[in-house]
């Protein structure tokens, strides 16, 4: 278990035990376990949708309630590390992004009122993405496509998937929001 320290955006590595990631990818990337949906980003400043689509599957309460528990111990660092140890911090929202190869997502804020942040996991899916699909932060570069690793930054934060390059494939990543309360 390692991570690398950007300010406010930090990547930890190996989060999940082997068996328990394998057991995660089987039973949350499942055919029909979940609802997908074609989602599409909304520019910024014109509310106009972009063209890119991908597919969002939200997460069943339970699913969130165990992605929450699995990944405590490196959320409970970010906590600290981002100066939000005695604030109130609520998961609010959880969800599969998946995107074709050749499909990079949008600039997009997570949230754009308030304080929050934004856990992404990235599940092994026995697919060399050769250094592509990770996922790009708005002043702070990029976060490569590891699996079996989580990305957490400010939910206010621009941030975007990048495309990867692997025909036929596709790039998973879990989200979960957290609010933070003053």
């Amino acid at each position: 278990m390692g991570f690398m320290t950007k300010p406010l955006v930090r990547h930890f590595y190996d989060v999940l035990d082997p068996t328990l990631s394998v057991v995660l990818r089987n039973s949350l990337l499942a055919t029909g376990s979940n609802t997908w949906n074609f989602q599409t980003s909304k520019d910024l400043i014109t509310d106009v949708p972009h063209s890119r689509l991908f597919l969002k599957a939200r997460l069943h309460q339970l699913e969130c309630y165990f992605l929450n528990q699995s990944f405590r111990p490196f959320i409970d660092e970010y906590i600290n590390h981002a100066g939000y140890k005695d604030k109130m911090v609520e998961l609010y929202d959880g969800y599969i992004n998946c995107h074709p190869s050749y499909h990079p997502g949008q600039w997009h804020v997570d949230m754009l009122e308030g304080v929050g942040f934004t856990v992404l996991y990235y599940p092994d899916m026995d697919v060399d993405y050769r250094d592509s699909g990770g996922t790009e932060v708005k002043g702070y570069g990029v976060e490569p496509y590891v699996p079996n690793s989580l990305v957490i930054f400010p939910a206010e934060i621009e941030h975007r998937a990048l495309e990867h390059t692997v025909p036929g494939a596709y790039r998973f990543s879990v989200a979960l929001k957290y609010v933070v309360w003053k």
